[in-house]
């Protein structure tokens, strides 16, 4: 008896009653099997279906051949399963166990659900984007067209009060512990980059030191970690155990031989897609590493990408419960009880994660008009939405407005994500439709070739479908099941076209049709002959250094890690070479003219440029429009306003002093009637004198700064100007002295000081408004003395200063009376 089964009358109660269940109970209480087979026969059915969604294929099959199996009857007849290339559902039919996307697809053909009674979500704590998507649409369905639809869901670790209160009228049931009790261990083996190494010699000493009868399931992130595992313990193990590999890339007849017992005692080297439903007989103690590998969008590149991370506490629990489904087990984690102590309780929602286009394009179909205000149990977040929706108009499945246009609709239809999904549609019509399935079923599979070069035309060549002789390079095949795999995808995606092509195979072709589905992936080589690229979004990635490749200019990136450890670029493992003409002729091209000061050639310059994204693709230089006239005065604007000095030539004698002078009038009242050379004025003027052709620097040097400011004043202000602050000043002995504006203060008159003789009172400009400091040299041209009140200096200070004259200069003339004395140049 199962747990399970005594919580059975409940269920049925609160069925018939017409509310939807939310069903708890710990691993293997009997949930996916005992539940839908005690229901199937219920009155409220009125003869439909029950329709169970498991996340996993090898789970649907399983759980239906089991249900089977208990109820005596062949497998399909009354308990059927339907997956992705396998079905046995008949028309007698009354349980049918899906996998999410089928039920999607169903749900688009038969919005009503007209033939089933009730739905039921089983392990939905897993909480994939399709288990979602189904949950959402149900409800809606329940709400506006059959209110007498049931809806379940089930799950040992699901956090109920969420999924209650999304369900309109629901009842919360918590079923009975264990079927075995198991026994928790931790065995911590450390972090770090060796992980995995001690992973696996814990693995083995586990093993050692177990009981002769033991069967074991090893719960690992991927294939790579499995084949680490397997290499380490098969010298060890293998002649007395049966040493076996479980992950999604198999297909499902090599899936239910691994579930099946053999002659050797087993060990099961998974992924997570063995952490739930599965019943797999034999199994006493489960080894679980705590890691997986989840689908993760990453924002920077727009990528999804598959991070290396700790599962949850939830999670955790579900691994464990493997080991107590037929008998007593044990769960050896390999953590410590303190470390588990960090782990989130619960796995984060595909929705809130990964890429949601195939989902908002999946609602649009089925006449969502806002996606952003469906009813989700978890709402994307709208950045993420808009993103899908951006993609889906680039793809032409929805029109500018969001709405989904005929293409969107077909695109919906075939068993592929979006991209690949039009690049299919686009391949028929250019007879293409074989090939471009080959090379769609290549990018949705894992790699079947043995090889480093990620170039997707040499596996289209190894499979005979590509025409470019790649296969000189010797490759190997890694995995036969792949390459099995690949041509039962593209098979299964031509049974929805009418075949009538009979064109021969253009690798160009193919590459162009994957540049209208992959219009963001891009790159752009960033040294010639190098491996290294720049993804249109500046994402920086590399392929391997002897890719056939490695030449090509621009390459689209088909399959990636936007990141890896220790530098900042991606690594690309599957892509093709493209032609940087297609992209001149794209619609995502952006050709720009723009126009820029070009610091080195100290000028205002134009060039044509037509970027993709981030990567220039073209830059030339051209000649200027009469229209360009006032962006390019603006550009030079800015340039001389930046650097002032440099632009005008200031540093120039006469422009340092006619600025000198003109600061020196506007200090005063009679200055406010000359413009203050401002950033205002530098605009002005330069938009009245300056023209296309002599944007430069080395023209505006050429110009006398003084010039262009009275260009435009009255000739009585310039007049008045040279009276106020003049260059010169007259001095006693009738010189004219040059007045040096450029000190930043004051004007300064440099002259000797015999020459200053018969002067009684400072000299000034500007009507007197301005007194000049005045500087007194020696008759060897070095400054005395420095004074702005000259009457003070020939009182208080000439005396204190003419002893040491007279002894050095005895020739000169030095009276005793400076201010009332003839002045002389000698």
């Amino acid at each position: 008896m199962y747990p399970i089964e005594s919580s059975l009358e409940e269920i049925k109660q609160a069925l018939a009653d017409n509310k939807d269940v939310v069903l708890t109970a710990e691993p293997g209480a009997g949930k996916s099997t005992v539940v839908p087979l005690a229901l199937m026969n219920e009155g409220w059915l009125e003869g439909r279906r029950i329709v169970m969604l498991q996340p996993r294929r090898v789970a649907a099959v399983a759980v239906a051949v089991r249900m089977a199996e208990s109820d005596g009857s062949e497998p399909g007849k009354i308990i059927g399963h339907r997956v992705r290339f396998s079905s046995n559902i008949r028309q007698s039919t009354k349980i049918e166990v899906l996998t999410e996307g089928i039920l999607t697809r169903r749900l688009q053909n038969d919005p009503f659900l007209e033939d089933v009674g009730l739905v039921i979500f089983d392990e939905f704590h897993e909480r994939s984007i399709d288990a979602d998507l189904c949950l959402a649409l149900c409800r809606e369905i329940k709400r506006d067209v059959r209110p007498d639809l049931r809806i379940m869901i089930m799950s040992a670790t699901i956090e109920t009060s969420l999924v209650s209160s999304f369900l309109d009228d629901s009842v919360v049931i918590a079923g009975k512990g264990f079927l075995y009790p198991v026994k928790i261990e931790y065995k911590p083996v450390g972090v770090g980059h060796d992980y995995f190494t001690n992973a696996s010699k814990a693995v083995g000493e586990i093993i050692d030191k177990s009981n002769a009868d033991e069967e074991y399931l090893v719960f690992l992130p991927g294939i790579g970690e499995i084949n680490r595992v397997r290499d380490y313990i098969e010298p060890l193990f293998g002649k007395d155990f049966e040493i076996l590999s479980l992950h999604g890339s198999m297909s499902v007849n090599e899936q239910k031989r691994v579930l099946k017992k053999f002659g050797k005692p087993r060990i099961i080297l998974s992924t997570n897609i063995a952490e739930t439903s599965l019943t797999i007989d034999g199994i006493t103690t489960v080894i679980d590493t705590g890691y997986a590998r989840r689908s993760s969008f990453d924002a920077e590149t727009g990528l999804n990408k598959l991070e290396l991370c700790r599962i949850s506490k939830a999670s955790a629990k579900q691994r464990s419960g493997r080991a107590g489904r037929l008998k007593p087990g044990r769960a050896v984690r390999l953590w410590s009880n303190s470390e588990f102590d960090n782990f989130i309780s619960d796995e984060i929602p595909e929705i809130l994660r990964t890429d949601i286009t195939s989902t908002l394009l999946e609602l649009l179909v089925w006449g969502v008009k806002e996606p952003e205000k469906f009813n989700w149990l978890e709402k994307p977040e709208l950045e993420s939405i808009k993103r899908s929706i951006e993609l889906l108009k680039m793809l032409g499945a929805v029109d500018e407005n969001g709405v989904v246009t005929e293409l969107g609709k077909q695109m919906c239809e075939l068993p592929v994500e979006p991209r690949l999904a039009s690049m299919l549609i686009k391949a028929e019509k250019s007879g293409l439709l074989r090939e471009s399935a080959i090379a769609v079923a290549i990018i949705s599979e894992k790699d079947f070739l043995e090889t480093s070069d990620p170039d997707l035309l040499l596996r289209l060549d190894f499979l005979g479908f590509s025409g470019k002789n790649r296969t000189s390079r010797i490759c190997t095949v890694k995995d036969k099941s792949a390459v099995r795999r690949v041509h039962q995808i593209a098979n299964d995606i031509l049974k929805n076209f009418k075949i009538s092509d009979t064109k021969s195979f253009n690798g160009l072709s193919i590459e162009k049709l994957l540049l209208q589905a992959f219009p963001d992936r891009v790159c752009q080589r960033r040294s010639k002959g190098g491996g290294s690229y720049t993804l249109c979004s500046g994402q920086g990635l590399s392929i391997d250094e002897n890719s056939l490749l490695k030449e090509s200019e621009f390459i689209l990136s088909l399959r990636q890690d936007s990141k890896l450890r220790h530098t900042n670029d991606g690594k690309i493992f599957l892509a093709c070479g493209i032609k940087g003409e297609w992209l001149l002729d794209s619609s995502s091209a952006r050709k720009s003219r723009e126009i820029f000061f070009n610091e080195k050639a100290q000028r205002v310059c134009v060039r044509e440029r037509i970027r993709y994204g981030t990567l220039l693709l073209k830059d030339q230089e051209a000649c200027f429009k009469d229209s360009d006239i006032e962006e390019a005065i603006n550009c030079f604007g800015k340039a001389v306003l930046d650097n002032l000095e440099i632009a005008f030539g200031l540093e120039d004698k006469a422009n340092k002093s006619f600025i000198g002078r003109l600061q020196a009038l506007q200090k005063t009242f009679r200055g406010k009637n000359y413009p203050v050379i401002d950033d205002a004025w530098i605009k002005d003027t330069l938009m009245s004198i300056a023209t296309i052709d002599n944007l430069s620097f080395s023209w505006l040097q050429q110009q006398s700064v003084s010039e262009i400011y009275f260009n435009s004043l009255s000739w009585k202000l310039r007049e008045d100007f040279d009276r106020l602050v003049p260059e010169r000043y007259k001095v006693p002995t009738g010189s004219n002295i040059r007045i040096d504006y450029t000190q930043g203060g004051q004007p300064v008159l440099p002259v000797k000081m015999q020459e200053m003789f018969g002067q009684a009172v400072t000299p000034t400009i500007c009507d007197g408004e301005i007194a000049l400091i005045v500087h007194l040299l020696s008759p060897a041209g070095r400054t005395m003395q420095i004074t702005s009140d000259l009457a003070s200096f020939w009182k208080n200070g000439y005396k204190s200063v003419v002893g040491e004259l007279r002894g050095r200069y005895p020739k000169h003339s030095w009276p005793d009376e400076p201010a009332t004395s003839v002045p002389t140049r000698k």
